[in-house]
């Protein structure tokens, strides 16, 4: 029972940690937000605005889950490595433009059409504000880490990735 608990545990902690991304020892969370990005491409791919909602509140279910073994395993809160708050929360800046233009009637982008009807340049002020706002957590950001079994270290990102979301979209609202 020991070697499975500790096989599961070590699967559950290299997911944490962004596929062994958060134990690169130079800025883990910006990887992590790399990976982010990665992933909010991967959802484009659904087609659907529905399918991209869904597997993102999937994802940050997941990342409360998965982020409160870790702490439990690693025996410290919001450990460094674990990245996948990053991961999970960085498709929620895309969420507000998507759904802005869905109203307006646009076609869902796919990964490609994202890459290119955004010039990727859209793509990379996401990222940039959603670091920002990640690692200097302004307002009541900050405040969100204090919450228990996970929530803490999801929170934060997800106040984040929505605080960027929200800013991104303003330029869609012209």
């Amino acid at each position: 029972m020991s070697s499975t608990r500790n096989r599961i545990d070590a699967i559950l902690l290299w997911v944490a940690q962004g596929f062994g991304v958060g134990r690169i020892p130079v800025a883990p969370g910006t990887f992590g937000s790399v990976l982010g990005i990665l992933w909010s491409l991967l959802l484009c791919w659904s087609g659907s605005l529905i399918l991209y909602s869904i597997f993102t509140f999937a994802g940050l279910g997941l990342c409360v889950w998965i982020s409160h073994h870790s702490e439990r395993i690693m025996g410290e809160k919001d450990p460094g490595s674990v990245v996948i708050d990053e991961i999970a929360a960085v498709p929620l800046c895309f969420l507000p433009t998507l759904c802005i233009d869905a109203l307006r009637g646009e076609p869902f982008p796919t990964a490609e059409g994202l890459l290119k009807e955004w010039h990727g340049a859209w793509i990379v002020l996401a990222f940039l504000l959603f670091r920002a706002f990640d690692i200097y957590k302004p307002g009541p950001i900050a405040k969100l880490q204090n919450l228990p079994r996970g929530w803490g270290i999801t929170a934060d990102d997800v106040a984040a990735a929505g605080l960027a979301g929200v800013l991104l979209s303003l330029s869609r609202l012209n």
